[in-house]
């Protein structure tokens, strides 16, 4: 488990160019706005709700939906409620935590 100021992911595969890994979110945090520029990502809700900001968009999301987040979009998991939520992430194309592009981020990282 790899502990972040937002909660914790955990990788439960992971290669080169596909990672599953299992994201938990505690209450009222949110990830970074962010963007990719060598890899997809697709989310299912397994444990509460959250919403994810994509693009322009809003979405709430309850216990297994799903969303296809695209290279180059701009994307956030956000847990607004009370109750830690948890998302099962499938990345794939160029898998490394170094695609990563923050635009806006509540921790000052860069």
């Amino acid at each position: 488990m790899i502990k972040k100021a937002w909660g914790s992911y955990t990788d439960l595969y992971r290669t080169e160019d596909i990672v599953l890994k299992k994201i938990s979110v505690d209450p009222k945090q949110r990830l970074s706005l962010q963007t990719h520029e060598k890899r997809s990502e697709f989310w299912v809700v397994t444990k509460g709700e959250c919403l994810c900001e994509l693009g322009d968009t809003v979405t709430r999301l309850k216990k297994w939906d799903t969303i296809q987040i695209n290279n180059k979009q701009e994307h956030r998991l956000i847990n607004d409620s009370n109750n830690s939520c948890e998302v099962t992430e499938l990345q794939f194309g160029y898998c490394s935590e170094d695609d990563i592009v923050r635009i806006e981020d509540d921790y000052n990282r860069t």
